[in-house]
């Protein structure tokens, strides 16, 4: 998998938070495996900067009335909510809205589609994700391809360079020189400049953005 953990992101929304000032945020997540451990992540990255989580939720994946949810998150006046139940997105946002929650809200990982399919429900929202492909890439796969690049084309192109890399800094087709060159070595390819962790995933900055007018826009 080339894709930043998402552990990387959620970090990066909880010091943005608590850089400006929101020092009492409040968790909506789900007991979904993936959607769970990233509302701890946020939980444990915000308090360790000194914030306070008011609240942390997770409803079953499958409930759809969440009402009683928001409003117990809401109840804790919390400055900020970080949304980490990506199924029930909407159904929060729009139980927010409908409680006129002013704060400000955070997420991770969604896309233009799933943003524009909200018909606007999602706007101000900021979110944290991995970089999209640099220009050059896409500029170049639409140019060979005829269309955009898929959710894969850049992961399937960084895997193969940076092993294309590691075995040229070897020298040869020793094993473990190609194994510790690709684990210590530094990257640039389709997502921008990436290296790989201990545990061997791939760490690449995480972009913050907003959505503004139906779109993600780099925040500022």
């Amino acid at each position: 998998n080339m894709r930043p953990p998402e552990d990387v992101a959620t970090k990066a929304l909880a010091k943005l938070a608590y850089d400006r000032g929101r020092k009492r945020i409040a968790i909506l997540s789900s007991q979904q495996p993936a959607e769970s451990t990233q509302g701890q992540v946020f939980e444990d990255e915000f308090k360790r900067l000194g914030g306070i989580v008011t609240i942390r939720i997770e409803p079953l994946p499958t409930q759809i009335d969440i009402r009683t949810e928001v409003l117990k998150v809401v109840t804790t006046k919390p400055d900020a909510i970080f949304l980490t139940n990506y199924n029930q997105i909407e159904t929060g946002l729009r139980e927010l809205n409908r409680l006129n929650y002013k704060g400000l809200r955070l997420t991770i990982s969604l896309d233009n589609l799933r943003i524009q399919n909200s018909k606007g429900l999602m706007e101000g929202i900021i979110v944290g994700k991995a970089a999209e492909p640099i220009e050059e890439f896409q500029k170049k796969f639409r140019e060979r391809y005829n269309e955009k690049p898929g959710l894969s084309a850049e992961g399937g192109y960084d895997a193969i360079m940076s092993l294309v890399q590691a075995i040229k800094e070897s020298g040869n087709l020793d094993i473990k020189k190609i194994r510790d060159n690709l684990q210590f070595g530094k990257y640039h390819g389709a997502i921008g400049d990436f290296t790989f962790s201990e545990h061997r995933e791939v760490f690449g900055a995480p972009v913050i953005y907003v959505v503004k007018d139906g779109l993600l826009k780099e925040l500022p």
